[in-house]
C-alpha cells in the first residue's frame, strides 16, 4: 500500500486512520455507569463476604465485622467530604 512517489503520505494517512479507529473503538466500549448498578454490585459483594464470614465463624463475629465495615465506610466518607471542603476553602483563599 505504499506508493513509490507518495509513500510518506500514504503511510501517514494509514497511521492516522488507524489511530482514529482505535479512539472510536475505545469510546464505543466505554461502559455506562449507572448509580443503581454500582450500588447493587457493591451490595452483592459485601453480602457475599459477610456470608462467608458467617459460614466460617459465628453470628456475633459477622455482626461485629458488619458494624466495623459500616463505621469504616462512614468515616471514609466523612473524611472525604471534609477534604473536599478544605480544598474549596483553600482555593477560595488563594485566589
Amino acid at each position: 500500500m505504499i506508493d513509490s512517489t507518495h509513500g510518506h503520505r500514504v503511510r501517514s494517512t494509514l497511521i492516522s486512520t488507524t489511530k482514529e479507529a482505535q479512539m472510536s473503538s475505545v469510546t464505543a466500549i466505554r461502559p455506562v455507569h449507572k448509580p443503581w448498578l454500582v450500588f447493587t454490585a457493591r451490595a452483592v459483594v459485601v453480602l457475599q463476604a459477610l456470608g462467608i464470614v458467617f459460614l466460617l465463624t459465628s453470628i456475633w463475629t459477622t455482626v461485629a465485622i458488619a458494624v466495623l465495615f459500616v463505621v469504616t465506610v462512614s468515616v471514609v466518607r466523612a473524611l472525604s467530604r471534609a477534604s473536599q471542603q478544605m480544598d474549596t476553602i483553600f482555593e477560595e483563599e488563594l485566589s
